[in-house]
C-alpha cells in the first residue's frame, strides 16, 4: 500500500515536496537531541548528535527506536564473540565499529575510514561508550599500498570513492592492504565488514592470504552500479572470487528491514541496488 501511494505521489510530482516536508519537520522535533541511543538485543550504545552531519544522519531515522540496518546488525550479534577480532572497513560514524566494540569485550576492533572529516566523530563515539579496544585507521584500504587523492571537503561524505578524483586540490591519504595490515600488526580477523561504496573488489584482492583462512566470516555490501560505473567491475566476479575461496555466500535480504532473513545465493544470481552478503566457510 505504501509503495502504491508513494508512486502515485511520486506520478503527480507532490512526492518529493511532501517528503521534504516531512523530514524538515522530523528535525524541528530533534533539533535539541544530543545523542541518539539504541539499544539492540541488549547491545546498548549511545552516538553523539551534537554535529549537524550526525544529527541529520541519524535523525529523523532512528529517533523513535529504530536503529541502523537492523538485519546487519543482528549478522553481527550472531557472528562477533566476546573476543573476536573485527575490521570495521568503512567506518563512516563507527556505527557497526562500536556494536562490535560492546560485543568483542576481549579482542580488537580495527576501524578504516578513508573521510578525515569522519575520523574525530567515530572517535567521539568509541569514547561515549567507552570503547577501549576500538583502533581508529585514518587510511583507505585497496589492493597496494600508495597514496590516493580524494575529495577535499568540509563536511563527512559517506560516498567517497578512491578512484574518482585526481585533481592537485584533493586530499592525499595512505592506502593499504589487509595482508599487509595483517602481517605488520600480527593480528588475524575473526569477523569483517566492508562496505566502501564499489571499492569492495579493490579490498579483497589485497587479502588473498586472508581469504585463505577458514574460520574467517565477511560481510560485505555490493554495491552493483558503483562496481559497474566507477571500477569497471561486474558484481558476479566478485562473487565468483569469494565462492573460489570456498566462501558460501547468503544474501541477508532487505538488511535494512528488522528481520534478519538469509537467503543463500549463487555467483550468477541476479543483484541488483546494494546487497549485504554474509560469507562464511562453515
Amino acid at each position: 500500500m505504501k509503495k502504491m501511494i508513494k508512486s502515485i505521489l511520486k506520478s503527480i510530482g507532490l512526492y518529493d515536496l511532501l517528503y521534504g516536508y516531512y523530514i524538515n519537520r522530523k528535525r524541528e522535533k530533534y533539533a535539541n537531541f544530543t545523542l541518539c541511543s539504541m539499544d539492540f538485543e541488549g547491545v546498548k550504545l549511545k552516538f553523539n548528535t551534537n554535529d549537524t552531519y550526525s544529527k541529520s544522519w541519524f535523525f529523523p531515522r532512528f529517533g523513535n527506536g529504530y536503529i541502523h540496518e537492523p538485519g546487519a546488525t543482528k549478522v553481527f550479534v550472531d557472528h562477533v564473540n566476546e573476543d573476536s577480532n573485527v575490521f570495521d572497513i568503512g567506518g563512516h560514524l563507527g556505527y557497526f565499529s562500536c556494536v562490535a566494540g560492546k560485543l568483542s569485550k576481549y579482542g580488537t576492533v580495527c576501524v578504516f575510514e578513508v573521510d578525515f572529516n569522519c575520523i574525530h566523530l567515530i572517535t567521539e563515539n568509541i569514547e561515549l561508550n567507552a570503547l577501549k579496544n576500538v583502533r581508529v585507521h585514518n587510511v583507505a584500504v585497496s589492493d597496494s599500498s600508495r597514496h590516493v587523492s580524494i575529495p577535499d571537503l568540509k563536511m563527512p561524505n559517506p560516498g567517497i570513492r578512491i578512484n574518482s578524483f585526481k585533481n592537485k586540490e584533493g586530499r592525499e591519504v595512505p592506502s593499504l592492504t589487509i595482508d599487509e595490515f595483517i602481517s605488520r600488526e600480527n593480528m588475524m580477523p575473526d569477523f569483517i565488514k566492508i562496505d566502501v561504496e564499489g571499492a569492495e573488489y579493490k579490498v579483497l584482492k589485497g587479502m588473498i592470504n586472508t581469504l585463505k583462512n577458514n574460520s574467517v566470516i565477511l560481510l560485505i555490501e555490493i554495491h552493483v552500479t558503483q562496481l559497474l560505473k566507477y571500477y569497471n567491475t561486474d558484481y558476479k566476479d566478485v562473487l565468483m572470487f569469494l565462492s573460489a575461496y570456498g566462501f558460501k555466500l547468503e544474501k541477508v535480504e532487505d538488511h535494512r528491514s528488522k528481520k534478519m532473513v538469509l537467503s543463500e545465493i549463487k555467483p550468477t544470481d541476479e543483484l541488483k541496488g546494494n546487497a549485504m552478503i554474509l560469507c562464511r566457510k562453515h
